[in-house]
């Protein structure tokens, strides 16, 4: 309760391999941003980004958003998925504006996605 006490409107928990978006949106009502730090890209392809995108929706993230560092800009690979992260940002608000109930983003997400975010992450991300 203390975060709503002095009255935060927004939070960024920063990234944590041990906080993942169920963990905070069952500890506090405070909406919250979940990072996809440019560390991440390099262990996810596409259709992993967009995975992530739709699970941080659906397990409670408010926002989400990335960091775009000059590591990334080594080839193309990089841009193909930060283009999957936008574009999955859009699919998300197209879902939500429409009625859809968060918890079916996870009807849109991809087996191996449901199975890794978040019970297996950030397992090779470097992070571990």
């Amino acid at each position: 309760p203390y975060l709503e006490q002095i009255g935060l409107s927004s939070y960024d928990p920063s990234i944590s391999h041990k906080l993942t978006p169920p963990l905070i949106e069952a500890t506090i009502r405070v909406p919250f941003a979940w990072r996809l730090g440019c560390f991440h890209y390099m262990d996810l392809d596409e259709a992993a980004v967009r995975d992530w995108v739709l699970a941080a929706a659906a397990d409670g993230a408010s926002s989400v958003f990335t960091i775009i560092a000059e590591s990334m800009c080594d080839g193309d690979s990089h841009v193909s998925r930060v283009h999957a992260f936008a574009e999955a940002g859009n699919e998300v608000a197209e879902r939500l504006a429409a009625g859809d109930e968060r918890q079916a983003l996870r009807d849109r997400m991809t087996a191996a996605g449901r199975l890794r975010f978040w019970n297996d992450w950030p397992r090779g991300s470097g992070v571990n």
